[in-house]
Formats: C-alpha cells, structure tokens, sequence
C-alpha cells in the first residue's frame, strides 16, 4: 500500500469538540502488487475484482475513520473503520476521488465536506457521505442530521453564488437516502443517484446538499460546491512531509473545473500562502522559501517546492524541529482562518534541527534526551522496547539500527 495521510479531519463527533474520540477524517490510499488467492471465486466481490484488475495491479481504497479509544481505556489508539474497495484506473490519482467536492457552508454544524462523481456515461452520481455526517458516542448518524436532498443551481446567467439559499434558483435531483440499504456499516455512506434524463446536459453548474423537511421543502442549503466549480487536491503527493535541514520538498496539485480538467485558457489564480492558523502549539520557527508554478504542459497540474533553508533550531521543544504549514487558495478568496478547516487544504512539513553529531557520544548526554522524547510520545513501544531505558535499547540494539536505516521518507522510519 501507498502511504497516505488523513483527509477531511474534523469533530465528527459534535459534542465532543476537543476529544480525539470525537474526531473524524478520511483516508485514500492504493493497494499495489495485488494478489488473490486460490479460493477467491467464493466471493463475488472478490470475483469482479480480480477479472477486471488493469495490468497495474493496483486496488483503491478509502476508509472513514473515528470512534478513537479514549486515553487511558484499553482500547487506545483503535478506531473503528469503515470503507471501500475498488479498481483503480490506470490514470487515476491515487490518494483522492478525480471528480467534485462539496464543502461546508456556515449553516451546516452536522455536515463537513463531501466528494461526489458525475459519471455521465452510466448517468449516474456517486456521493460519498461516509465522513460527511454527524454521529454520537454509540457511533450511530445524529437524527438531528435530518433528510437531505441533493440538487444543482439552475441560475442562466452564472455557474453558481458564493453562499446558495433555499430561495435560489435550484433544480432538486434527488433525496440522499443514507439509512438505506443496511445504513452506513453496509454502505460505507456511499449512494448512488441515477440522472434524470432531462438533467443530463445541465450538471456543469454548483451541486448543493440541503436539509429538507417532511414535504421535501428546503430548509437550508448545508453543503455546496464552489460557485466556479474548482476543486483543488493535491496530486499523487501526500499533505504530510518530512524534511531535513537544506532538502527541498517537491509536490504539484491538481484542478479540475466542475470534474473536469481545465483548457489551457482557462484562468485560475492558484496561490499557496503561509497558514499560520494551523500553528497552535508552538511559537512560529523561522521563515523558509517556497513557490507554485504552473505547469507548462499540462494546464490541470500546478507545481510546488519547499527549501528547509533555514534551521528551525530546537523551537518545538516537545518533537525535534518545527512544523509548517501551507495552505492553498484560489482566484482571490482568502485563507480560512478556522483551523480544522483550513487542514482541508493545507500541507504541512516537519522541518528537523540541524544535528551536529559528537565524536564521542554518550548515553546521558547526547542519545538519552532524544530516546526519552520518544519513549514519551509512544507509551505503547514499552512492551518492545523501552527507549528510555539503558539495557532495553542495548538488547534490541539490532531492530533500532534496522529502523533508523530506513530511507528517510519509509513511514516506518525512526527518525
């Protein structure tokens, strides 16, 4: 599997605001190498799978995460999982949905972003509102989420507003039956909306998620697309990166308008901006270059970099090094000041200190202070090795060699 970060992090949960426990979030990923087993006709899943994997060999996956365990129950650090398995096309990117996304509009306390697909030869929609809705402590949907109905902005001038209303011009597509068919344990929170015939050449236009009464009416419009239709991901890179000093980080985003790659006269004024807000925890360490270009070939992808220049200096005093974080914007609408949102289109880097080694290192002095950091962090290694211990590090000398020998971005690195 390809390493991948959490997406779409946010308090699922709504009444637990400040609580691992009531948070939620997304993760996407590939299966790479795929292999099946002997008995795999059992399953017809499996079955379909296998008779249509592309000569990559490749799987996607996406999984909704929250429930976490509450520190200090025994179940720490477990969370429940619910997902999606599928092929993955030859082209298709790999840690987010090639289609659309609905986001979070003021009135929408119960909802958070949606990524949704129009699929015009099947005449289909394909909504994803697994990490989308609201749950309590039982891990059931809030009745108070209520009924939603999915509909498109049918204004003729415009594509969409900034900020749609019950009263705008909206043509209703279908209600999001998300209890259905064995409710969100069964369905991973994925429906499936078929296109009205006389629809099928007006879904160009801003996609809203509205809150409905018994009698289908409006109540208020929770989720929408932006009124352009730009949606902004990045691209076969993750959002989370390691650096150490004087390396340079490389990664590009992807657009698409309305699903839909842009023309090479298509003007879109993406911009990547320090995101101080994200940075909570710590002072701010010092300043370091970056920059966005667009690609000269390919007008969908825009280019980015990131210098570790400058040595953060031991400012994070709790983990090595200093955090920071870059959030993207585009066509003049400004950063999101709320935290938890503006991680939804956000990279962060882990800039490490400068380290000048000892020629004679010691225990006390130079390995202990950093092991001990560690052994902190991670509680749950004691019952293999002890960090902070003189004999438990000498005695599984052999693995910690053969963890900090990793390459430097491996996940499974001991930095």
């Amino acid at each position: 599997m390809e390493p991948a970060s959490f997406q779409s992090l946010w308090y699922k949960m709504i009444d637990e605001p400040n609580d691992d426990y009531g948070q939620g979030s997304r993760f996407q990923s590939v299966l790479t190498n795929v292999q099946f087993s002997a008995n795999y006709k059992d399953s017809k899943i499996v079955r379909h799978l296998k008779e249509n994997i592309g000569p990559n060999r490749q799987l996607s996956i996406c999984f909704n995460i929250d429930l976490m365990g509450e520190h200090p129950a025994f179940n720490y650090s477990f969370a429940r999982i619910v997902g999606s398995i599928g092929l993955a096309g030859e082209k298709a990117p790999h840690f987010f949905d090639y289609g659309r996304l609905l986001r979070r509009l003021p009135a929408a306390r119960e909802l958070s972003y949606a990524p949704f697909t129009v699929d015009g030869n099947k005449k289909k929609i394909y909504i994803d509102l697994g990490n989308s809705l609201a749950i309590g402590r039982n891990g059931y949907i809030l009745k108070s989420v209520g009924q939603l109905q999915l509909g498109v902005y049918a204004g003729k001038d415009e594509t969409g507003v900034d900020t749609p209303n019950c009263l705008d011009k909206i043509t209703w597509i279908s209600r999001i039956y998300y209890t259905e068919y064995g409710g969100y344990i069964f369905t991973a929170g994925i429906s499936v909306i078929d296109i009205p015939s006389h629809l099928e050449l007006k879904l160009d236009k801003q996609f809203v998620l509205a809150k409905i009464d018994e009698g289908g009416t409006c109540l208020n419009i929770l989720l929408a697309e932006n009124k352009e239709g730009i949606n902004v991901r990045p691209y076969n890179s993750r959002l989370v990166f390691r650096a150490q000093h004087e390396d340079v980080i490389h990664g590009n985003f992807f657009v698409t308008i309305f699903g839909k790659k842009p023309t090479t006269t298509t003007n879109i004024n993406l911009k990547l901006e320090t995101a101080d807000s994200i940075i909570r925890d710590h002072p701010l360490g010092p300043a370091q270059p970056f920059g966005l270009f667009k690609d000269t070939v390919d007008p969908s992808i825009y280019n980015y970099y990131f210098y570790a220049m400058n040595d953060p200096n031991n400012i994070r005093k709790i983990i090595d090094g200093q955090i920071y974080a870059l959030q993207y914007t585009f066509n003049g609408y400004p950063l999101n000041p709320d935290r938890n949102e503006a991680m939804n289109s956000a990279i962060c880097i882990h800039v490490y200190d400068e380290i000048t080694p000892s020629d004679q290192p010691t225990w006390v002095i130079d390995i202990l202070p950093i092991f001990q950091l560690y052994a902190n962090l991670f509680p749950v290694m004691r019952s293999f090795v002890d960090l902070g211990d003189y004999n438990s590090v000498v005695e599984k000398k052999c693995h910690i060699l053969t963890t900090m020998s990793l390459d430097f971005q491996d996940p499974q690195y001991m930095p």
